[in-house]
């Protein structure tokens, strides 16, 4: 990770570098808003519930509110035991 980072940094300074020289600073600010565009939509591709080494968290679905999303799996549960109803004896 820290590698990605260092290469990151690398590239966004020489390409911005070269393209704010050889363009000027409108082309600059455009490359900026392209890379957060870029961001953005990796964020959304990765969704919101993304385990930490996964790409992909669409998995709980796109309910926001962790919450809801394990009250859904306590009731999953429950209907797949329905014999366990949560008493310790």
């Amino acid at each position: 990770m820290l590698l990605s980072f260092f290469i990151g940094q690398v590239m966004g300074t020489s390409v911005g570098t070269k393209v704010f020289i050889e363009n000027g600073w409108r082309a600059g600010a455009g490359l900026n808003m392209g890379w957060y565009g870029l961001q953005l939509l990796i964020l959304l591709v990765r969704g919101p519930h993304c385990p930490r080494y996964a790409w992909f968290g669409y998995e709980g679905g796109l309910e926001g509110r962790r919450s809801v999303i394990e009250q859904a799996a306590k009731e999953k549960d429950t209907k797949k035991n329905p014999t366990d109803l949560g008493v310790k004896v």
